[in-house]
């Protein structure tokens, strides 16, 4: 099964939305990783969840290593998403290129947050965090998901599945460790 979305499941209605989530998105972690950071000014707008998402994928909070990691991708698909944005009248749930671009960046935004975004009729899981981990001969300390510093309750689903096969007596197996902020 493929984690392609298609814009024909999405709608017409919905593609408008569910682009600016995404473009959205891409902007934010294109502005956080050009200014310095002593630019506390910033203060990012939030940008809205669209119908099209199923679940709620927030809290999306990206470590700058995954923005460095991920940063010649986001580069990219700035140039190549930058006339639909700035011509809104060009999306068409018939854009094949539109597609393409629109699920290699929900990829690269999944990878950067560390957070599944699903769009509804997918068959995939809600969007969330998920970890699925299958281990072996584990010695020290191990946590599947990890999340600090969060503030108010979580939203979406956490999925952690942990598959530890042979662990030394001082191992520490964790699925899932959560700190409120």
């Amino acid at each position: 099964m493929s984690d392609a979305f298609t814009l024909t499941a999405i709608g017409a209605a919905a593609l408008g939305p569910t682009f600016d989530f995404l473009y959205g998105h891409l902007n934010r972690l294109l502005d956080r990783r050009h200014r310095s950071d002593d630019d506390s000014s910033v203060d990012p707008v939030e940008i809205a969840v669209p119908d099209s998402v199923s679940g709620d994928p927030r809290p999306l909070e990206a470590d700058p290593e995954r923005i460095e990691r991920f940063a010649g991708d986001l580069e990219r698909l700035a140039g190549a998403l930058g006339p639909y944005e700035r011509h809104p009248d060009r999306l068409s749930v018939d854009d094949n290129r539109l597609e393409v671009e629109l699920n290699t960046l929900r990829t690269v935004l999944e990878g950067v947050y560390g957070r599944r975004i699903t769009f509804v009729g997918e068959q995939r899981e809600p969007s969330g965090v998920n970890a699925d981990l299958d281990l072996e001969d584990v010695s020290g300390k191990v946590v599947g998901v990890e999340i600090k510093g969060v503030k108010g309750p979580l939203q979406g689903p956490i999925t952690a599945r942990m598959k530890v096969r042979g662990a030394s007596g001082t191992s520490d197996s964790t699925a899932v460790r959560y700190e409120g902020g």
